[in-house]
């Protein structure tokens, strides 16, 4: 018997936090379903997927606003701590380097010991994290803090989303993957803005500050209104998994940050490239011969997975370090404050905004393929309209690409979430958007370091042809080039001497011309996106698990006519996600009439004679394509999309 409150079978973690919401939302019982527990009332069931969905809608904001709040204070970091252009990217890029690296182990872990007990205990860490930064005395102390950051937020982020998963299902997982894809797009773009607001008043301190004053609330609400969920059926951890892919994932990360400087074709780049493929060979070796894997073999075999999560890195790499390095044109060259560089973005964070809570209604309409093509489409547009930015360029030169690339990134962002947790059941939830969040943040820190590269060398390249072209000796010119392409403009120009004045136009025009390029090829990897979605991503995702062959799955059923259906091998046999009728009624306290099963989730919702026509509604939402009927006695199927009856294969003549 169990103390009142405590998941049983948590071992290791339990010490730390309690897994009971402390009386306000009592714990899902150790299923992997998550269902609601005995006796609860419909108003109990609101109340905590409110408390939910608002706690790790905040949590989640504000890990992503230390993601991009730190792109404003870069010079007055620089300034204050002698920051060089390789310790400014650091401090962007160690965060989200870790965040990657250690994501899906906090998944795992969050599976095994209790989402809500890993989502506090990341939350206390990056707490700690961020009053480090707030206090550190030199650059290498910011990116120690920055890493330990990270670690709080890989440990948090996944179980925040794995706990909005169990909480909600069918459409209202949908609208409440929206919301929080809203919350999440909206700190990534309103973080210049609101750290402007924050460096220029109080200094780039109090963005770490912030922090620290925001996790303490959110921790108290998170302890006295989360709910306990995890997978009954994970055992051990996988290790030897976690290990090989966080040296992998380091590895290449690093690669990716020193190349430029090291030389593509260096030893030290060749080893780290061989060296990162040869332990993610050897970690898919292991993941198809340990009995608990850190990613399931039927989730690397899913191209709808698979699909999603190449996007999260295509769109994350695209659609965020063009963001970072378009701010820094503008603080160094446009002359912009902190506060004004904030709202000459602040376009993209209100399209993104908007664009995000309407997502589940377009995906419903278009189709999760669709909406993730268009919404790539539209961030590719949104650079295009940016290219042959120069120093004189305002804000109104920026408005419409901004505006485009915020609708683009509110479409795509949420989307590929649901995409990806669409693949999965609730009890491997975290597993799910551990990897798709893992694909985000190796995107975030490979674009910071890949595009800052690129900028970095186009910058040096052009203040040196410049400046040879204005008559500057060619080893002075060069040498300048290597300094202001560093971030040390001071030491470039009075290394010039007398021709120090030409330094100042000659820096501007290249780093208008290097963004241009960074632009370019961002608008390249969109390309490429687009086309990944098309080759990977089905018009409706595929089951949470492959069926085997003896299940009730590809091949149970048969097109009635003559008729030809698309979607037969999306047919699964999931187990139903409650046999006492439709989901959504007994949520609401609503009558149904008939039920109908979803083949590809089990979600049992009411058909189109019912008022809540909850299966149709769900389908719109998830795009699963076929539904069986749940009532006694009847066996056949209907197919959404083709709008095809299918029967039993038994029963074909």
């Amino acid at each position: 018997m169990n103390a009142p409150g405590l998941v049983s079978g948590g071992r290791g973690l339990s010490w730390l936090v309690p897994a009971a919401g402390m009386g306000a939302c009592p714990a899902h019982p150790d299923t992997p379903a998550a269902p609601r527990p005995p006796g609860e009332t419909v108003e109990g069931a609101r109340r905590c997927q409110r408390w939910t969905l608002t706690v790790v809608c905040l949590a989640s904001s504000l890990l992503l606003f230390n993601v991009t709040a730190p792109n404003v204070a870069l010079p007055a970091i620089a300034d204050d701590l002698a920051a060089g252009f390789t310790a400014q990217q650091w401090v962007l890029s160690a965060y989200a380097l870790v965040l990657a690296s250690f994501l899906l182990t906090g998944g795992a872990l969050g599976d095994r010991y209790g989402r809500r007990r890993l989502f506090l205990v990341g939350l206390a860490v990056f707490g700690a994290a961020s009053l480090l930064c707030a206090l550190a005395p030199t650059a290498g102390l910011l990116v120690a803090g920055r890493v330990l950051q990270g670690l709080g937020a890989a440990i948090l982020f996944p179980s925040g989303l794995a706990l909005i998963a169990a909480e909600f299902a069918g459409p209202a997982r949908a609208r409440a993957i929206g919301v929080w894809g809203a919350s999440v797009s909206a700190a990534i773009a309103l973080g210049p803005l609101l750290g402007g607001v924050l460096v220029q008043t109080a200094g780039w301190r109090s963005e770490f500050g912030l922090a620290v004053v925001l996790v303490i609330p959110t921790a108290a609400v998170g302890l006295r209104h989360l709910r306990e969920s995890r997978d009954a059926s994970a055992e051990g951890l996988d290790w030897l998994g976690a290990g090989l892919l966080t040296v992998s994932l380091v590895l290449l990360i690093v690669l990716i940050q020193l190349g430029n400087s090291a030389g593509w074709l260096s030893v030290f780049t060749l080893v780290m490239a061989g060296g990162s493929a040869l332990f993610f060979g050897a970690f898919l070796l292991a993941e198809f011969r340990v009995a608990n894997p850190l990613i399931s073999p039927a989730l690397m075999r899913n191209p709808t997975f698979i699909g999603a999560t190449l996007v999260a890195v295509v769109f994350a790499a695209a659609g965020f370090a063009p963001l970072v390095y378009l701010t820094l044109f503008l603080l160094r060259v446009a002359g912009s404050s902190p506060v004004l560089a904030g709202l000459q973005i602040a376009p993209f964070a209100v399209a993104s905004l908007v664009v995000s809570l309407l997502a589940a209604r377009i995906t419903a309409v278009v189709g999760v393929r669709a909406s993730l093509v268009l919404g790539l489409l539209l961030c590719g547009a949104g650079l295009a309209l940016m290219l042959g930015l120069t120093p004189g360029s305002g804000s109104l030169r920026l408005l419409p690409g901004l505006v485009l690339f915020g609708i683009g990134g509110g479409m795509v962002n949420p989307t590929m979430t649901v995409a990806a947790l669409s693949t999965v059941d609730a009890a491997h939830s975290g597993m799910a958007s551990g990897v798709n969040n893992t694909a985000r943040q190796i995107g975030i820190a490979a674009g910071i370091a890949g595009l800052g590269s690129v900028l970095e060398a186009r910058l040096s390249s052009g203040v040196t042809s410049t400046l040879v072209g204005g008559g500057v000796p060619a080893p002075a010119a060069d040498a300048a080039g290597h300094l202001v392409a560093s971030g040390d403009t001071a030491a470039a120009a009075r290394a010039l001497g007398a021709a120090g004045g030409t330094l100042a136009s000659a820096y501007n025009d290249s780093f208008g011309h290097a963004l241009t390029d960074v632009f370019l090829i961002g608008i390249g990897i969109i390309v490429l996106g687009g086309i990944v979605v098309l080759a990977l991503i089905r018009s409706s995702p595929a089951a949470a698990a492959p069926p085997a062959a003896e299940d009730r799955g590809a091949g149970a059923y048969v097109v009635t006519g003559d008729a030809s259906c698309g979607h037969l091998d999306q047919i699964g046999d999931p187990p139903p996600g409650t046999p006492d009728g439709c989901e959504e009624c007994l949520r609401d306290g609503t009558q149904w009439v008939h039920l109908r099963k979803c083949l590809s989730c089990g979600h049992v919702g009411c058909c189109d004679d019912s008022p809540g026509r909850h299966a149709t509604a769900h389908w719109h939402a998830s795009t699963h394509p076929v539904v069986a009927s749940f009532q006694p006695g009847e066996d056949w199927a209907w197919c959404f999309p083709d709008e095809l009856l299918l029967t039993p294969a038994a029963r074909k003549p």
